[in-house]
């Protein structure tokens, strides 16, 4: 019971809505129910970057969009987007492709530097550079054993260091001009072989004139003992 004139102010909460959020990644598509605050759209969606932003290879998730499932028209998600519940639409995921830096290695002891190149995930290579080297055919760029060729399709997630392989002008090749790798080299040299082969030859023959010797001197000593 009141004795006097009373004012009633309302009270107001934001309404919730249920929308689906569709990931995609790769060929896989995941969808999941978002609550989200009518009139703060932006805001609950930012909240799932740290959720979505690594779970494509290669990409990093840069914001949103929704299509409308009436019209299939798609539309991106601003400050200013305020979604009218009563329609049918989906919230998408949109993805940027990450830029990789591609280094060079000439493999030789060499004062020339190729700068890096940069490319982007899944994304052609068609820049890689043709070096040259005096007395060398330069044959390509190589991870460990994988040739790297321009037209290739870049799917490493990370960056890349590129080694070049050479032969030697004639078809021999490529020396490693490491020591071991000259000790190796020397094995090949038939010169080597040749001169391995004289000196068994020398030691057999030697080993042959000691036992020729020692046969003659026990001769000799045993025609001393039957004289005596």
């Amino acid at each position: 019971m009141h004795n006097a004139n009373k004012d009633i102010y309302a009270k107001w909460t934001h309404a919730t809505n249920v929308v689906n959020i569709v990931v995609t990644n790769g060929a896989e598509q995941t969808t999941q129910n978002v609550s989200m605050i009518v009139g703060r759209e932006l805001e609950e969606l930012s909240n799932l970057l740290a959720t979505y932003k690594d779970t494509k290879t290669g990409y990093t998730l840069t914001g949103w969009s929704y299509k409308d499932l009436s019209t299939s028209e798609v539309k991106s998600i601003t400050e200013e987007t305020t979604f009218d519940y009563d329609d049918e639409f989906e919230v998408i995921a949109n993805y940027e492709a990450n830029v990789y830096t591609i280094s060079f290695n000439l493999t030789y002891d060499t004062d020339d530097v190729i700068a890096p190149i940069t490319v982007s995930f899944n994304g052609v290579i068609d820049n890689l550079p043709e070096p040259t080297r005096e007395d060398y055919e330069f044959v390509g760029w190589y991870s460990n054993d994988q040739r790297m060729e321009n037209g290739s399709v870049y799917t490493s997630p990370d960056n890349l260091s590129l080694e070049a392989k050479w032969e030697i002008i004639g078809g021999a090749d490529t020396p490693d001009e490491s020591p071991g790798s000259k000790a190796s080299e020397a094995f090949k040299s038939p010169w080597l072989y040749v001169g391995i082969g004289i000196i068994v030859l020398v030691i057999i023959g030697s080993i042959l004139l000691a036992l020729k010797l020692k046969k003659s001197k026990a001769i000799i000593d045993s025609e001393a003992k039957t004289n005596d």
